[in-house]
């Protein structure tokens, strides 16, 4: 089950527990900017303890290919306002970056795309 990262969390429930009751499938996912399987299982592994709850206070946040602005406006405007009243840092990576958040970002890892696998590999060993 493929969930649009444009849903919304109750749309995304809803699409979930149909996945899990109806079609008895736990392989749910919203990820849609990985463009091969390595990039996917790279973010995955890199990231796999990362919830996206914005009121934990991280003391990063880390946007890979992201065009939160256009995708996810709210999820765009809750990190900006985060990292201005947390004094958090903002990290983008990848070969796309939100022109809208750019601003914000403490610093930007930049790729060709089809490579983002590449600059998050150091991060599978950890």
């Amino acid at each position: 089950m493929l969930i649009s990262p444009r849903a919304s969390n109750e749309e995304g429930y809803l699409a979930a527990r149909l996945a899990r009751v109806a079609l008895d499938t736990n392989h749910i996912d919203w990820r849609t900017m990985a463009s091969t399987p390595a990039a996917a299982e790279a973010i995955t592994d890199a990231f796999e303890e990362a919830d996206g709850d914005l009121e934990r206070a991280p003391g990063v946040v880390v946007v890979v290919n992201g065009d939160l602005q256009n995708q996810t406006p709210v999820t765009a405007l809750k990190i900006k306002e985060f990292i201005r009243r947390n004094s958090a840092k903002l990290v983008l990576i990848g070969h796309h970056h939100d022109a809208w958040l750019a601003p914000w970002a403490a610093e930007t890892l930049h790729c060709d795309p089809g490579r983002t696998a590449g600059l998050l590999e150091p991060w599978r060993a950890r």
